[in-house]
């Protein structure tokens, strides 16, 4: 990335931002973007720059060989973006032409400023990649009144799972359903789970369904309205699932 900024024909005609940073694709009109990543936001950023983009680049660890559709190629961990702008993985060059611009969707950190951290007994990990001790990915296990919305990573539909929290958590707040020791099982089973890689705490991926189901569940909603909401997040998951 150094040597290709450092090769730009002039100053800004390369450019490198952050996901959070990227706003109207119309900026990248007639470019051609390297997007960085393969979770909702590259995801998202990279459906948005197919129509006006010239080319788009999606660099992605799910990826496992070169392929190129229409004016996309998908790449795997590996690839390597040269000083003249093409994108090369091993000795060979990746369909497409010379990039101009990278949009780095890799992911965020943790970071509350307006917290007091230590003295709510929450921990953020050395590169703040995760918030500890958070029942059901929500609630703090020990202080029940503070709670989080939007903190799992890896989400395929935000919308419908930031709801689910908002019930899960109004529904607490209103009668506290679990015990102090329940919350801090959860915790420590969670943290089992994910091992060596704490990053991966609050990742969720394909078990984002089943995990708004339970949050609906914990949050009172049974019987035939549970139903309901199920053949809902069905239809959420078929169009995901055909996008």
């Amino acid at each position: 990335q150094a040597e290709w900024l450092a090769a730009a024909p002039s100053p800004g005609a390369r450019t490198v931002v952050h996901s959070r940073e990227y706003d109207d694709p119309a900026a990248y009109a007639g470019r051609t973007v390297l997007v960085v990543g393969g979770r909702s936001s590259a995801v998202d950023v990279a459906r948005e720059l197919r129509g006006v983009a010239a080319w788009v680049y999606v660099l992605e660890k799910g990826c496992q060989e070169v392929c190129a559709v229409g004016s996309c190629t998908h790449l795997p961990l590996g690839a390597r973006l040269c000083s003249d702008g093409a994108v090369r993985v091993g000795s060979e060059a990746a369909p497409g032409k010379p990039v101009d611009a990278v949009i780095l969707a890799t992911g965020y950190i943790y970071d509350f400023p307006f917290l007091d951290a230590p003295g709510l007994g929450l921990e953020f990990g050395p590169v703040k990649r995760f918030v500890e001790p958070l029942w059901m990915h929500s609630v703090h296990a020990r202080l029940p009144s503070l709670c989080f919305v939007g903190v799992p990573l890896a989400v395929p539909c935000p919308i419908p799972l930031f709801e689910c929290q908002a019930r899960l958590i109004a529904s607490h707040l209103r009668r506290e359903s679990s015990t102090e020791e329940q919350r801090l099982a959860w915790v420590a089973a969670r943290r089992m789970e994910v091992g060596e890689r704490m990053q991966d705490l609050h990742f969720l991926s394909g078990g984002a369904w089943d995990y708004m189901l339970e949050l609906m569940r914990l949050s009172g909603v049974e019987g035939e309205d549970l139903a309901a909401y199920k053949r809902r997040l069905d239809v959420v998951t078929q169009v995901y699932q055909d996008r």
